[in-house]
């Protein structure tokens, strides 16, 4: 089972699928994929991709997928996560679409694991203009995904870091909003959705975090 959530941002006196008068008629698509194959006795394959963006186009497109999959093998394995952040700006925002998707599949396996996380966070503001520690906060998460490709560790602990840095990637992106110069300010907590569950954007003025996330497993 795949999902796919389209997310519709309406501008207030403007139509949902049209660019509003005063954003840039720019339109961006984002695309960030993992994959991870075995079909070799006792090898796992472990694919982590990360991708980090922020644009002020009239129209963006978000595609974030992890793709895992085993097959004629014994103890064998894949992982694939695919992490993706995107930063938007409410107010030049017209149309925003976005899907998180996540594949596993097993067949002709004998003792195979497989499993497939997508992360997608997507983080919308009036002026959604990251602070220098922001962007090397995520930065970090980044690399500290790529690090777990050659980290040796179990299937078991990757993922739970992954899940873990998603969580770290949100604090992060929190840390710059609702707050003024006393450091006090209103806390937005991000909406998860990981079952087909449409995003809280739709006429919502204010700082908004969404964070898909979907895994998927096929055993052997």
């Amino acid at each position: 089972m795949a999902l796919t959530v389209p997310v519709i941002l309406a501008m207030p006196g403007a139509a949902s699928a049209a660019v509003n008068d005063n954003s840039p008629a720019v339109t961006q698509t984002y695309d960030n994929q993992a994959q991870a194959s075995s079909q070799t006795n006792r090898w796992t394959d472990l694919s982590v991709k990360y991708q980090f963006e922020q644009t002020s186009a009239g129209t963006v497109t978000g595609d974030n997928s992890a793709d895992a999959s085993t097959s004629y093998c014994h103890d064998c394995g894949a992982v694939a996560i695919g992490f993706q952040v995107l930063v938007v700006s409410l107010q030049h925002l017209a149309t925003l679409h976005v899907s998180n998707l996540a594949y596993a599949l097993s067949y002709y396996c004998t003792r195979c694991n497989t499993h497939a996380d997508a992360y997608q966070i997507v983080f919308a503001a009036e002026s959604p203009q990251l602070t220098l520690s922001q962007i090397l906060g995520l930065a970090s998460i980044g690399q500290k995904l790529q690090v777990l490709q050659y980290s040796g560790l179990s299937m078991a602990r990757v993922r739970q870091l992954a899940a873990e840095f998603a969580q770290q990637a949100v604090l992060i992106l929190q840390q710059g909003i609702g707050t003024h110069q006393g450091g006090d300010g209103p806390e937005y907590s991000p909406a998860l959705h990981g079952a087909g569950l449409p995003a809280a954007m739709a006429e919502n003025s204010g700082p908004v975090i969404d964070l898909y996330v979907q895994h998927k497993s096929a055993n052997g």
